[in-house]
């Protein structure tokens, strides 16, 4: 009996293929902290306050340090291989984020995620196909009305095990993007817009919000219940809305090559109360990869 496959060595590069796209999107990289507002920190006289700031100050020092490390896996000669890398970058930073940004909404407006396959990770750019193909026979126009600000509010990266994968590590950015923004929603083949209902301003959401807005998740809800258009229009259809979102990109260095800047997606400041939770995860994790790694 005849066995046929690939030969052992193009085995072994498929292998090493599937790894590589398995983890191309590995979540928040641990020791993110967003500053939140003020209000949601709580009271300067209380011990969780100047908790709250000490984690973001660890989380500044983590984050140049991690990138010292990401520095070293693209860079092996001269003194500054030891630097944190992109340092005094912001201004490219914020450039590229807004870009991605644009194309991102751009490409949900139109309908067609083809133009950004490349500049997304699988999870986001499976979440915007569903999003495409639930929402209903509507034409959207999307567009930036004006950028108010751009502010990098984290830089870290997470070198991965030289002895697992050498020289490979992950960045991220979380860059604040505060946009004055115009959205117009049309149904198909519609001569003039759907009239505002009562049941959608009772309801209070939109059909569509920016992936970021903390409504984002009950207006999907609500996107993915309803098709007709007439019944829930858009309620803020056309009107400038100022939004702020958090963008998170995300790069990786694989075995020595850097790869491009693409949409890791968006997230939420941290309070004290999510910290708490992020805290609890990761320690649980770390439990269960010490108990993995007594079974061996």
């Amino acid at each position: 009996m005849n066995a046929s496959g690939p030969a052992p060595l193009a085995a072994m590069e498929t292998a090493s293929r599937d790894i590589d796209a398995m983890q191309e999107d590995i979540g928040v990289l641990q020791g993110t902290v967003v500053r939140a507002d003020l209000r949601q920190v709580g009271s300067p006289l209380s011990l969780g306050f100047w908790r709250y700031f000490w984690s973001l100050l660890k989380a500044k020092a983590t984050g140049l340090y991690s990138r010292s490390h990401y520095r070293m896996c693209i860079q092996k000669i001269g003194w500054t291989r030891y630097l944190p890398v992109e340092t005094g970058n912001n201004p490219q930073l914020r450039d590229r984020a807004k870009r991605l940004y644009e194309q991102f909404y751009k490409a949900l407006a139109s309908g067609d995620a083809t133009p950004i396959q490349d500049l997304c990770l699988p999870p986001i750019l499976r979440r915007l196909d569903i999003r495409i193909a639930s929402r209903g026979p509507i034409t959207m126009t999307w567009n930036v009305q004006t950028w108010k600000s751009a502010r990098v509010v984290s830089h870290r990266a997470s070198a991965q095990s030289e002895d697992v994968a050498p020289d490979t590590a992950y960045r991220q950015v979380v860059i604040r993007l505060e946009t004055v923004q115009v959205l117009s929603i049309q149904p198909t083949n519609a001569p003039t817009k759907a009239p505002r209902s009562s049941t959608s301003s009772a309801r209070g959401v939109p059909r569509w919000v920016p992936d970021g807005a903390p409504d984002a998740k009950a207006a999907r809800v609500v996107e993915a219940q309803s098709s007709d258009v007439e019944q829930l229009p858009f309620v803020d259809n056309g009107v400038p809305r100022t939004v702020v979102e958090y963008l998170v990109m995300q790069r990786r260095v694989v075995r020595g090559v850097e790869e491009n800047w693409k949409i890791w997606g968006f997230m939420q400041p941290s309070t004290p109360a999510s910290l708490k939770v992020d805290e609890s995860y990761w320690r649980k994790t770390l439990d269960a990869n010490l108990a993995m790694s007594r079974s061996r």
